[in-house]
């Protein structure tokens, strides 16, 4: 079967997160194997960045089913990360 890879765009992060509490973050949630992450600063606010995250989403998952269905149809997740705090995941794969 083919795997299915999805590229998604965290669009606004705080600088102080490192690539290792990201991709700790995300893997707690279940989507699948992350291959890829990408840091980018934003250009108009330095103390933010955005990142672009590739996985291969696990299609037998109950998460990674959820994260295929609504990137496919355009909604936006969110992921928390701590109690009130979340960022918002975007597919850019159109």
């Amino acid at each position: 079967m083919k795997q299915q890879i999805k590229t998604l765009c965290i669009p606004r992060i705080k600088q102080e997160f490192t690539k290792r509490f990201i991709r700790s973050t995300v893997d707690k949630c279940g989507f699948g194997q992350i291959q890829s992450i990408i840091e980018r600063p934003l250009r108009n606010d330095k103390q933010y960045k955005k990142v672009v995250i590739r996985l291969i989403v696990d299609k037998y998952s109950k998460n990674g089913t959820y994260l295929q269905y609504n990137t496919d149809n355009g909604i936006t997740l969110k992921i928390a990360y701590n109690d009130f705090e979340y960022w918002r995941l975007i597919s850019v794969d159109w």
